[in-house]
């Protein structure tokens, strides 16, 4: 650190930083006169319609469960074809993922009750 900001290594800043970096101003942050975007920012944007967010969310949800679900199934599958695990195994897993199954059943039903 240099002499100049008195402070010294390890030394603990307002901003709370070891490493002597300068605080940040809230005035600026909080400041209604900043200038109009230069085009980095949008300034017109679609409303929130938290229906249309909603039917989304549980459609990519739905969506969402039932690839897993099938990449979980092709998966054990590709495993059987390989000879990597047997048949009985393969029942045993399948048996076993009654869980993931059911959530993915809970999702679809969720997603077309509410559509």
């Amino acid at each position: 650190m240099s002499a100049e900001s008195g402070l010294e290594s390890g030394d603990i800043t307002e901003a709370g930083d070891p490493y002597g970096a300068p605080a940040l101003s809230v005035r600026y942050l909080e400041d209604d006169s900043l200038p109009a975007g230069d085009g980095l920012v949008p300034q017109h944007t679609r409303k929130f319609d938290p229906k249309e967010h909603k039917a989304k969310t549980r459609k990519m949800l739905a969506l969402s469960a039932l690839g897993v679900l099938a990449l979980f199934h092709v998966g054990l599958v590709t495993l059987l074809a390989c000879d990597v695990i047997e048949l009985d195994e393969l029942i045993g897993i399948i048996a076993a993922s009654s869980g993931l199954q059911a959530l993915t059943a809970v999702a679809f039903a969720f997603y077309f009750a509410k559509s």
